[in-house]
């Protein structure tokens, strides 16, 4: 999903599912390293339920970062290495993984460099 001033990717798998949003930024964001403690250009964060957790809560990201590798018109390329708190339990969760997203709308232009 896109806006002009946001990014969302939806995953899904077995273990749960989660979002990794790049929101509020006045020039969409290009390949690089965005931290989720570093707001001045992109507000970055990925939001989870994991389906085995108790209890079952919305975890947010608290720290960590999001590497876009590839990024064109049609697709993003990337990775993600953040930890996850619950708000009610307190507990923290280490994610990573990859991420490919083969839908960026065609309408939006990306930086290249």
């Amino acid at each position: 999903m896109a806006t002009p001033s946001s990014y969302s990717i939806n995953m899904i798998e077995d273990e749960g599912r989660c979002v990794i949003h790049m929101l509020n930024f006045t020039t969409p964001p290009g390949p690089g390293t965005y931290d989720v403690e570093k707001t001045e250009t992109v507000r970055t964060a990925i939001v989870c339920i994991l389906e085995n957790a108790v209890p079952r809560e919305r975890l947010a990201s608290h720290s960590g970062t999001f590497t876009i590798t590839e990024l064109t018109d049609k697709y993003l390329k990337g990775h993600f290495d953040m930890i996850l708190k619950g708000p009610i339990s307190g507990k923290e969760f280490h994610i990573t993984g990859e991420v490919t997203s083969e839908n960026t709308p065609t309408n939006l232009r990306f930086n290249t460099n």
